[in-house]
């Protein structure tokens, strides 16, 4: 079960905000790495549920995503995640059809029982949006997304998916 809540942000000064108010609350990093991406998600039967492939260079990883709950912006979802080979994401993008492609930079800081991303996101090619995602411990998640909403963070309830079509004109 993925738990996380999600956040957009207007800047990368917000984002090192988040940084120092984890830091007052106690939570101190114990990894940090920089990661460029491709997010291409699949056509479904169902808004509930994602196909997603996701391509950092070579390397493909095809992720299944059902929503469970969304309350008080943190969201709980089933995620099944496993490496992909080019021919089965051939495949399955032929018979499914794209929904949607973004390219994404990421920070992401491992905390131990949970992890923050800072995302700089493209949504169809020129539309740049910027999030920060904590994701982990159901306790951990939901006490950090009352911190920063308290604090004044606009905490987002809707998936990157959900973002990304309701910005497209074509849809």
């Amino acid at each position: 079960m993925e738990v996380e809540a999600k956040f957009v942000l207007s800047s990368e000064d917000e984002f090192e905000r988040v940084l120092e108010i984890l830091e007052k609350m106690g939570f101190s990093q114990k990894g940090e790495r920089v990661l460029k991406f491709w997010d291409i998600y699949l056509k479904t039967e169902s808004k509930n549920e994602a196909v997603r492939y996701r391509i950092y260079g070579n390397k493909i990883v095809r992720t299944y995503k059902r929503d469970v709950s969304r309350e008080g912006g943190v969201i709980k979802r089933v995620e099944e995640e496993r490496e992909a080979s080019l021919e089965e994401f051939e495949g399955e993008k032929g018979k499914r059809g794209v929904l949607l492609e973004t390219y994404t930079k990421r920070k992401e800081y491992d905390y131990g029982d949970f992890k923050v991303c800072f995302d700089s996101l493209v949504f169809h090619g020129n539309i740049n949006i910027l999030f920060l995602e904590v994701e982990g411990e159901e306790g951990k998640v939901g006490e950090i997304s009352r911190v920063l909403s308290n604090m004044g963070f606009k905490v987002e309830n809707r998936s990157k998916l959900e973002i990304g079509l309701s910005l497209s004109p074509y849809l």
